[in-house]
């Protein structure tokens, strides 16, 4: 019988037919190439472009720490970092009185040193505004919602970054009210927590 393991009569010779070993090979060629082309896919790769964009992003955010940590504002910003993005959430006793939107001088002069280190994502992120508040309700002479208020406190954010140079047309801004909070505006009981809710009243800027 051809192919296969054979015997002689001399009890021991055996022949291996290469064609197993052949078929063997050809597919572990065939999975390599696979292999190998799933790593050199532009998935799997960042652009040049990309890793520059990274890049100005890392150095714009650590210059950001050092600033925050130097006028000891730890307690008041949050900053995140999520692959090529950033997160930066104010609360809003950094930069606004209580049901305003407007920016003391002092609160400009710091908001704009936060802003400074954000200036060397220009060529590569956009900014992204958000104003939020807690789940009081507001009817003042200047806001009859807080709607109107969160959306009032973005623009002023918003109006620094362009006052400092950044593109207007890579900056854009939301008020989303009491409807997207950071935490829950009632304790583990139930109860209405004050801090809870101050932790809700913030201004967060993406860069992306």
């Amino acid at each position: 019988m051809s192919g296969g393991m054979s015997s002689g009569d001399g009890g021991g010779d055996i022949q291996i037919d290469q064609s197993v070993w052949l078929t063997s090979y050809a597919d572990l060629l065939s999975l390599l190439i696979v292999f190998f082309v799933i790593l050199m896919s532009p998935q799997s790769i960042k652009s040049e472009g990309q890793q520059q964009s990274k890049k100005e992003l890392d150095s714009a955010i650590e210059e950001l720490k050092e600033e925050i940590k130097k006028k000891d504002l730890e307690s008041k910003v949050d900053v995140e970092v999520v692959g090529n993005s950033a997160t930066i959430s104010l609360r809003d006793n950094l930069l606004f009185s209580p049901g305003s939107a407007a920016i003391s001088g002092a609160n400009q002069a710091i908001l704009k040193q936060l802003i400074v280190p954000l200036l060397g994502t220009i060529s590569s992120h956009s900014i992204q505004i958000e104003g939020h508040t807690d789940d009081l309700p507001i009817n003042n002479s200047s806001f009859r919602s807080n709607w109107h208020l969160s959306s009032s406190r973005a623009i002023e954010v918003l109006d620094l970054f362009i006052v400092e140079g950044f593109p207007e047309a890579k900056l854009s801004a939301q008020g989303f009210s009491q409807f997207k909070p950071a935490v829950p505006n009632i304790d583990e009981d139930g109860s209405p927590s004050a801090e809870n809710r101050a932790k809700n009243r913030r201004v967060v800027i993406h860069v992306q």
